[in-house]
């Protein structure tokens, strides 16, 4: 298997996005690749465009969805990271198939966890952001959509 011989983190699932205009965002994006999105969320699910912490427009590319984020409220993941660094590029999702030990490696190597939850999509999936932002210039972010048999 490719994590054995390449390490953990060899599956990218997702890139995200921050931008202060989701409906620009979009229209551009439409308008530049004549692709549409496939769906939008708020999140947390039950909410709505009033009591959203974020609205979110997704775009299937192939293998990796990209996933477009607009902070509606002050929450340290996305509000705090556009404010000190802008719109563009936010995080990198990797579909690992052992989370506790992805989990494991990035505090072992001293990389702070930001927020840890379970998908807007698939409840019993987990996913944890951390903080690669100096390294890296964008978060990462694990799920273990693989343990789950879904790629």
């Amino acid at each position: 298997m490719d994590h054995e011989k390449n390490g953990i983190f060899t599956k990218v699932r997702q890139i995200g996005i921050i931008t202060d205009d989701l409906e620009k965002y979009v229209n551009d994006y439409e308008q530049i690749y004549g692709i549409t999105k496939s769906r939008d969320a708020y999140y947390p699910p039950d909410s709505d465009m009033d009591s959203c912490l974020r609205q979110i427009a997704y775009f299937n590319n192939s293998n990796v969805e990209m996933e477009v984020i607009e902070a509606k409220i002050d929450h340290k993941v996305w509000s705090e990271f556009i404010q000190k660094h802008g719109k563009g590029l936010h995080h990198i999702q990797y579909n690992v198939c052992d989370f506790a030990r992805a989990v494991e490696q990035m505090t072992e190597k001293g990389i702070s966890l930001i927020e840890r939850g379970h998908s807007i999509t698939v409840p019993e999936v987990e996913f944890a952001f951390f903080d690669t932002v100096d390294q890296l210039g964008f978060v990462t972010e694990i799920v273990n959509f693989a343990e789950y048999g879904m790629d």
